[in-house]
């Protein structure tokens, strides 16, 4: 809507997109075809490729549509290209990095070291809905990022980014528990920022013997419990959390 020209720069996980008051003209995606030096300045902050989604996603079958709609931090944008061939490229390059970006984010969360871990065999699982955060204390910005992470030992998952003062995640997690009186997974709330530190927003700490006690004073073992906690180490915060132990026969 801006009717600028803009510049995309793709990388393996960020997106940049600026503008220059000079005529870019070269192969797309072959940066090396164009050896003159040119400035650009952004015009918008780096967006990771996390927080990007791509809303038309089919190839155009016309020769007229050359549109297409990203989704960055829950705000649509369109951009149009100078011909489909070009729009065709950069949604296939765009699905392309965002796929490769989340299949390693996946598989380095879940990538947990056997040699690492207790020797012990694991006597249970938590299963964790992280649902929601309420009254935060937060940055006078429009820009948020706020996500949960939770870990356990070497055990560590996160939930999606959200641009909301309230988010609402509800990201299932799941541990494995070794020792029913001393596992503690410590769950902390971040506002995510590209280049510098993500804001600590509050954490909070599960015992696990204190919600399997709890879990089991109506003797009902598999029921869920659902609690809102108070984050500790700021002056507001409140996480709302679902949880059920099963313990292995």
């Amino acid at each position: 809507d801006s009717g600028k020209e803009l510049y995309g720069f793709l990388f393996n996980d960020t997106l940049v997109i600026a503008e220059s008051n000079d005529i870019l003209i070269c192969e797309i995606f072959k940066p090396k075809s164009y050896q003159k030096s040119l400035q650009f300045q952004l015009y918008k902050p780096p967006i990771l490729l996390e927080n990007l989604n791509v809303v038309q996603a089919k190839q155009s079958t016309t020769t007229s549509d050359c549109t297409f709609q990203l989704i960055i931090l829950e705000k649509e944008y369109t951009f149009k290209t100078t011909n489909p061939t070009l729009r065709n490229e950069w949604l296939k390059q765009l699905q392309k990095s965002i796929e490769l970006f989340k299949q390693k984010k996946r598989s380095l969360v879940h990538s947990i070291s056997a040699t690492n871990l207790s020797q012990k065999a694991a006597i249970g699982r938590l299963l964790v809905l992280v649902m929601e955060a309420q009254d935060l204390m937060l940055e006078q910005s429009n820009d948020r990022a706020i996500f949960c992470e939770a870990s356990l030992g070497l055990q560590k998952f996160s939930t999606p980014s959200i641009n909301s003062a309230n988010p609402k995640w509800n990201t299932s997690m799941q541990f494995q528990i070794y020792d029913l009186n001393k596992d503690v997974v410590n769950v902390m709330v971040y506002d995510k920022k590209i280049y510098k530190p993500n804001i600590f927003l509050g954490k909070t700490e599960l015992k696990i013997y204190q919600i399997f006690r709890e879990q089991m004073k109506d003797n009902q073992e598999s029921n869920p419990i659902t609690r809102m906690f108070r984050m500790s180490n700021v002056p507001n915060g409140k996480i709302m959390l679902k949880m059920s132990i099963s313990i292995y026969k």
